[in-house]
């Protein structure tokens, strides 16, 4: 959410020649930015700690960013990029809300984008397998590693276990049991 608004206000020229115009990105990117840094105040305590944390401290600055971000979507120019970002920000609310019903939820995306990086980079990897059946079992081995690296898993050792426990399998919901 807070890329879309870092966008505008870059492209604006940055922070002190955004400033002059007054602009709503801006705004909406410092609010944001407040938020991460209180966040941060919370990194190193347990998931009910900060469970608690945010509660106390960042649900009502976040609800009263949704209602400031609403009342600026109604003044936007349609089809501008900052009409997108502010529709983009309220159609995906209820979901940045999650973070707010269990502590160990991330604050940010950070964590799934690095995730998924080694399998952006390689990418280009998947033009060259030889068929669809190949990109699906190539697509398959990516995830059960990133699942076992998620999970605190050796992932060399949780795909030779998958390997032996899957043709065990009688039905797929085994196989989705296998899945930490």
């Amino acid at each position: 959410m807070r890329r879309r608004f870092a966008e505008i206000v870059k492209v604006a020229g940055g922070d002190i020649k955004t400033e002059e115009v007054d602009s709503v990105a801006l705004e909406t990117r410092r609010r944001i930015d407040e938020m991460f840094a209180i966040e941060s105040n919370f990194d190193d305590m347990d998931t009910e700690k900060r469970f608690q944390k945010r509660n106390a401290h960042l649900r009502a600055i976040m609800e009263k960013l949704f209602i400031w971000a609403r009342a600026r979507k109604l003044e936007a120019v349609p089809g501008r990029a900052l009409a997108e970002a502010l529709t983009y920000a309220i159609t995906h609310w209820p979901y940045a809300m999650n973070v707010f019903d269990n502590g160990r939820l991330e604050f940010t995306n950070n964590l799934a984008e690095r995730a998924i990086k080694p399998f952006v980079i390689g990418r280009k990897n998947f033009l060259f397998s030889d068929t669809p059946c190949g990109t699906e079992a190539s697509t398959g081995i990516y995830s059960a590693v990133t699942t076992a690296k998620m999970n605190g898993l050796n992932p060399r050792k949780y795909i030779e276990w998958l390997l032996d426990a899957m043709p065990n399998a009688q039905t797929l919901i085994v196989v989705t049991f296998s899945i930490p």
